[in-house]
């Protein structure tokens, strides 16, 4: 796939749409039966949405699917909780949103809280400004 990135942002919002249409019960979580979160012809209408020519080997897709069902299982575990921290019972939208922001430093809009995120901006530190600088003398110069 090209951007992992993108890839993260699709199943959190397939996640988040989950969890939004839906509450969770939190004594539910510990059962033993395990789907799968997302199916191949889903992983491959993904795929198509990047690329049109993209073919996945079968043993990616499995791999790939295998990754969506831990992201998932994490998120969920997680959210459970953060659910009994606050002694509820069943996981919330902002539950799972606090974990993804936290552990993958991701957030998507328009669930759960209205507020918008500011964007963040790496700090520069005084080195960088000092290289920058330096580059930009050297330019003038030519």
């Amino acid at each position: 796939m090209h951007d992992e990135r993108a890839e993260d942002n699709a199943i959190a919002c397939g996640l988040f749409t989950l969890f939004h249409h839906m509450k969770i019960d939190v004594h539910l979580i510990g059962l033993p039966h395990k789907t799968n979160v997302l199916t191949k012809a889903r992983l491959q209408d993904l795929v198509k949405e990047f690329d049109h020519n993209e073919q996945l080997d079968e043993e990616v897709e499995d791999v790939l699917l295998e990754i969506a069902d831990d992201f998932v299982e994490s998120a969920v575990t997680a959210a459970c909780l953060l659910a009994k921290h606050r002694k509820a019972n069943t996981i919330e939208v902002k539950d799972v949103q606090l974990y993804l922001e936290r552990d993958w430093n991701m957030w998507q809009p328009g669930f759960g809280m209205e507020e918008l995120r500011p964007y963040k901006r790496t700090a520069v530190t005084e080195a960088h400004k000092q290289r920058l600088a330096l580059i930009r003398k050297a330019v003038k110069k030519y």
